[in-house]
C-alpha cells in the first residue's frame, strides 16, 4: 500500500499542504489546528494535491482528530478527494462531528474510479460551532490501492 500523502503528521510545517483560514488556522506542536475563538461558525479546510492519485482501486484514509473548547461546543469535519466540482461521488469519505473533549481517529475506505483528466485534492474541511473551539488534526493518511483480501483460485 502506497502512501499518498505528504507531511500528514505536519511535522515542523504545513509543507505540501494548502492552508485557507487566515490565523485561524496554523501549525503547532507538530499538529494541524484549528482555532475560533470568536463564536463566528468556522469554516477553513487545508487542502493538498493529489496528483500521484491516478490508479483506480480501493483505498483507506484516516485522520486522528481532538476538539476541545467551551461548553457545547463541537467541530463538523468532513475528509474527502475533491475536484472543481465538488467532492467526488455525493459526498465527502468521512463526515462526522466530535465533541469537546473527545480525542478520535477517523477513517474510511472507498473505491476511487481513476484519474479523470480534472485534478484534484484531498480536502480536510472543518465547521465549528461554540464560542471557543480549538481542534487538532494530526497523521492525515491516505493509501493504496489495497491488496484484495483474498486471491482467486485458478482451475
Amino acid at each position: 500500500m502506497a502512501e499518498l500523502i505528504t507531511n500528514g503528521g505536519f511535522t515542523g510545517n504545513a509543507n505540501g499542504w494548502t492552508l485557507n483560514g487566515g490565523d485561524t488556522l496554523f501549525i503547532y506542536n507538530n499538529n494541524l489546528i484549528y482555532c475560533e475563538d470568536s463564536g463566528a461558525n468556522l469554516n477553513s479546510y487545508a487542502q493538498q494535491d493529489l496528483s500521484g492519485l491516478i490508479t483506480s482501486g480501493d483505498y483507506s484514509i484516516s485522520v486522528d482528530v481532538v476538539a476541545d473548547g467551551s461548553v457545547g461546543s463541537s467541530v463538523f469535519i468532513r475528509v474527502g478527494i475533491q475536484n472543481q466540482n465538488g467532492f467526488l461521488g455525493t459526498a465527502p469519505y468521512i463526515s462526522e462531528t466530535v465533541l469537546k473533549g473527545e480525542s478520535r481517529t477517523l477513517t474510511a475506505s472507498f473505491t476511487y474510479p481513476g484519474y479523470d483528466g480534472v485534478p484534484e485534492v484531498l480536502t480536510i474541511d472543518v465547521q465549528c460551532t461554540g464560542t471557543t473551539v480549538h481542534c487538532d488534526v494530526d497523521n492525515v493518511s491516505l493509501a493504496g490501492p489495497l491488496a484484495p483480501l483474498f486471491k482467486a483460485r485458478s482451475t
